[in-house]
């Protein structure tokens, strides 16, 4: 999305949010870093008018590590947004700030098992799995935190007659984790082996 471009006033000043920057400096000093919550709220709209134009199933998700304080995520949840979040202090803030667990996204590629296990006992709508270690820990913590009958349930194949039992498949670490609201991101899969590698080890 292209810049939206802040005024200037007659003295040449940048202009935030209708208060010039050198008033801004005269009252705060510097450094300081100044967020204009109106823009913000435009270009919130912005994102949803165009996935809404487009007709399609959709989440916008505000990054938290750009401003991870209370004040951004109730103006993200007044825009009916939803959060990322990439480590345990970002979700503790964006939990105490009311975001609701469901419209949370744990990122990160160092997650720490403390904090996979606070994302799941939190109940955050989505875990993104950003490496192959947290395809094998998740179902793990999952199992921990929700029980055994967390994950996913076994399947069954029939063995060839009526009166014989059914054999119970343990399911994929995958499966597992998704039974709690996990995803892999695209670079743990693309780090699974193929079928064809699979089949060739």
């Amino acid at each position: 999305m292209a810049a939206i471009p802040h005024p200037v006033n007659e003295a040449g000043h940048l202009v935030i949010g209708g208060v010039g920057a050198m008033n801004i400096v005269a009252q705060f000093h510097t450094p300081v870093i100044v967020y204009d919550f109106a823009d913000v709220r435009r270009r919130a709209r912005a994102f949803r008018a165009a996935f809404d134009a487009a007709g399609v199933s959709y989440q916008v998700a505000y990054a938290s590590k750009a401003l991870s304080i209370l004040a951004m995520y109730q103006v993200v949840l007044e825009e009916d947004l939803y959060v990322d979040v990439v480590s345990g202090g970002e979700l503790y803030t964006a939990l105490h700030a009311g975001v609701p667990p469901a419209r949370i996204h744990f990122h990160g590629n160092n997650k720490s098992d403390a904090e996979m296990r606070y994302a799941l006992e939190a109940r955050v709508g989505c875990s993104v799995v950003d490496n192959m270690r947290e395809v094998a820990r998740l179902p793990q913590l999952a199992a921990e935190v929700f029980g055994a009958a967390s994950t996913a349930p076994p399947t069954t194949e029939a063995t060839g007659s009526a009166e014989a039992s059914a054999t119970a498949t343990p399911p994929s670490p995958l499966a597992a984790a998704n039974t709690v609201g996990i995803i892999p991101s695209s670079a743990a899969v693309s780090a699974l082996p193929s079928p064809s590698a699979a089949a060739l080890s």
